[in-house]
């Protein structure tokens, strides 16, 4: 049977199951491609209702598909039924719905399909494709698509990704979601618009490399880049690039897919610029998806050091199984640290998955409780975060925990952990359930010297937590949950390292349990020594100093916080020990001037 006028389809269900010929097909309710073939010599439109079309056979169409229904367009997961594209002008896979779907995705030689920016499409069988696939983006959204089955054929994948750009510092972290890209074809590609300039004695391109012995990018240049080079960019592995102005950069081969691993090494300080080598996003951790990159890599990164920083025009943005579910971009690279020895990174088909139409993406929601440290000295900032949850400890907590990579060298803030093993950390976790007091060192690194604030965000603390930040050089101590709390004071020139500033995490509790049950924790402020926790009536503390001389008693209150006035104490470390009903408890304190 042969039908040439344009078809609306109204009925519920149609089935095809010999060959059927129409000029353009508009579907309002459901068919069944069975069997056989379906041509279609125009456009097919699912239009806006619960439309489907079920593919067992085959569909060969000339013009676009569009998708406006409340569906992916093709039911079934599938990987038997075959849509063509077999069009002499340019079709597009489209419409109002997020996304398509397909069995099999066949395009012919000589036929050009365009993904709309923003649209999602998911091959579950083979994509074979000998003409022109072209992964459309801009400014709103790239597309994304999934050949789940891998992809095949002589034809090019043009897959695009929209960057800001100007002469300011617009680099962006880039993988190219396509095999076979020569570099320096992609930087003269005049659409690309990736600045060169002439630095005596070289021309250098808004294009670099990670050179992971040296640890630094470098310049591709008319040296190491010279006329006529075939080196191409590499799957897998991430590259700074800049435009001159807003606009795409198109990287041209062969789609990537299946499992891919570059390779990592560890020559010098072992930094690697890796990136999303598909044409859709990938799960980075625990809550995006089931396979994610620091679930599958946790063995091939050191261990102090298993998550991935996002270049942001200013540093680094670290994301771990601290962050939210994360999904990173196609094109978006980033940087990892290989472990001892170098090896590889992998990349699986099953970490790929729609979304995420910008950069990299994290829900709002924050399961953790935390403490962003800050440091501020004129226009120099930096920050450090601890973050506490029940099932963390004083020791490394893998992929939790993050090593501090990049920022101003000469201004650096960080932790060092609890039971400390040697690397500085961005990131560090603690228990929440703790039944002690914390004291974290905290690095800092101020090249310039003169005068410096340090100020917290605190998010939630666990109950009965205080955060107090002390400088035992000048036997300081600085509530943070107050607020608006700040601490300022001036540091000498070449300060760096711990052992001068500290963050107690002390712990207490806000209910009356009984006294020999309470934990009783001690801090002194200055001139007043605090005793935190409640205690029966008829406890007493003793102050020692540190001969074992007694200096003083104190009657105390049977509440949860006494304050005890030491005006007559000199600068120095006392012993504070606490009697309550047979039970001591033992502390030191620093009181200052």
């Amino acid at each position: 049977m042969k039908i040439t006028r344009y078809i609306l389809l109204l009925v519920a269900t149609t089935m095809f199951a010999g060959l059927l010929s129409a000029q353009g097909l508009r579907n309002d309710g459901k068919i069944n491609v069975s069997a056989g073939y379906l041509v279609i010599t125009g456009n097919y439109i699912n239009e806006a209702s619960a439309s489907e079309i079920i593919v067992d056979g085959t569909v060969s169409l000339t013009g676009n598909w569009t998708n406006n229904s409340s569906t992916t367009g093709i039911t079934g997961s599938g990987t038997n039924g075959e849509v063509i594209f077999s069009g002499s002008s340019t079709q597009t896979i489209g419409g109002s719905a997020s996304q398509s779907n397909f069995e099999k995705l066949t395009i012919n030689s000589g036929a050009i399909v365009d993904v709309t920016a923003g649209k999602y499409v998911t091959v579950n069988g083979a994509t074979a494709n000998s003409g022109t696939l072209n992964l459309r983006s801009g400014s709103g959204g790239t597309a994304s698509l999934i050949a789940a089955s891998g992809a095949s054929g002589a034809g090019t994948t043009n897959a695009e990704r929209y960057m800001t750009g100007g002469p300011g510092n617009f680099w962006h972290n880039s993988s190219a979601p396509v095999t076979g890209q020569k570099i320096i074809n992609f930087i003269y590609a005049s659409i690309n618009a990736v600045p060169t300039k002439y630095v005596a004695p070289d021309t250098i391109h808004g294009s670099e490399f990670y050179d992971e012995p040296n640890g630094n990018w470098t310049y591709f240049t008319d040296t190491n880049l010279p006329s006529g080079s075939v080196t191409t960019f590499t799957p897998g592995i991430g590259y700074m690039i800049r435009r001159t102005s807003d606009g795409v950069v198109t990287f041209s081969g062969s789609l990537n897919s299946g499992s891919i691993s570059p390779v990592i090494t560890r020559t010098g300080f072992g930094w690697n610029a890796v990136g999303n080598p598909y044409s859709s996003s990938i799960g980075l951790n625990t809550g995006s998806t089931a396979t994610n990159f620091l679930g599958v890599n946790s063995t091939n990164l050191d261990i102090s050091y298993v998550a991935a920083y996002f270049w942001n025009s200013t540093g680094y943005t670290i994301l771990n199984n601290t962050s939210a579910a994360t999904f990173i971009q196609p094109g978006q690279g980033f940087i990892v640290k290989a472990n001892t020895g170098g090896g590889n990174v992998d990349f699986t088909s099953a970490m790929q998955t729609h979304g995420n139409p910008t950069f990299y993406k994290k829900s709002s929601s924050n399961p953790w409780n935390e403490i962003m440290l800050f440091a501020t000295a004129g226009s120099d900032s930096a920050e450090t975060k601890i973050l506490f949850r029940d099932d963390m400890n004083r020791g490394l907590d893998i992929s939790y925990d993050a090593g501090l990579f990049g920022g101003n060298s000469k201004f650096l803030l960080y932790t060092k952990l609890v039971d400390d093993n040697g690397v500085d950390f961005a990131i560090q976790c603690l228990s929440s359930q703790e039944t002690d007091s914390m004291a974290i060192p905290i690095g800092f690194d101020c090249n310039a010297g003169g005068l410096v604030s340090f100020y917290a965000n605190i998010n939630s603390l666990p109950s009965g937590y205080i955060a107090v930040l002390e400088d035992r050089l000048l036997g300081s101590f600085t509530d943070l949950n107050v607020r608006d709390a700040k601490y300022e004071v001036a540091v000498e020139a070449g300060t760096t390292g711990t052992g001068r500033f500290y963050l107690h995490a002390v712990e207490g509790s806000n209910a009356v349990n009984e006294p020999n049950k309470q934990k009783i924790t001690t801090f002194a402020v200055k001139k007043e020594i605090y005793i935190k926790g409640q205690v029966s009536l008829g406890a007493v503390a003793f102050i020692y100093d540190m001969m074992g001389r007694k200096i003083a008693d104190y009657r105390l209150e049977p509440t949860q916080l006494n304050i005890l006035r030491a005006d007559s104490f000199k600068k120095g470390i006392y012993i504070v020990q606490v009697s309550d009903n047979g039970n001591l408890k033992t502390d030191k304190v620093f009181i200052s001037e």
